[in-house]
């Protein structure tokens, strides 16, 4: 018995592990550069720097280099030139009403991703993104790729 209490606390005892915890919920704030991950009890866990469209305010248009504002849910997970990419499921149903009301393409393939220029340490450098929510480096997007599954809520707010 003891065998066993000891390899589950050497087993459970990092920082980010699925034997303790399950990490479901994430909030980004685009104007604070935050990503922020949670527990299912809503309880912080971590927070990272990221950064956003290179243009501020909300997604309506393909190409008009914005972050998308709203609820979404990651639906897959995928090895990129980004290391990691994890696919967020926009557009979803209000993002095509309003980009069909302003007669535009909603575009696609936005997620969260590694920013795959040269390595920095100072995440204030970073430029933005077309779209996507960048962590600034490859061991935060694997450490993101691990703790997050698929069906993770991700709301993305100004």
């Amino acid at each position: 018995m003891k065998k066993l209490l000891m390899l589950f606390v050497l087993l459970c005892v990092p920082t980010f592990n699925v034997c303790a915890e399950e990490w479901n919920y994430v909030v980004v704030e685009k104007s604070q550069k935050t990503l922020t991950v949670y527990n299912k009890n809503r309880t912080q866990k971590k927070v990272y720097v990221v950064r956003t469209g290179l243009n501020d305010g909300q997604k309506h248009c393909e190409g008009d280099k914005k972050t998308p504002e709203g609820t979404y849910h990651i639906v897959e997970k995928r090895d990129s030139k980004y290391v990691k990419f994890l696919a967020l499921d926009y557009p979803n149903a209000n993002d095509r009403k309003k980009s069909k009301e302003i007669g535009c393409n909603p575009g696609n393939a936005i997620g969260i991703h590694y920013y795959n220029k040269e390595y920095t340490n100072d995440p204030s450098t970073l430029e933005g993104s077309l779209g996507c929510v960048t962590v600034w480096n490859k061991y935060e997007i694997l450490e993101l790729n691990k703790i997050l599954k698929v069906g993770a809520t991700v709301e993305i707010k100004e």
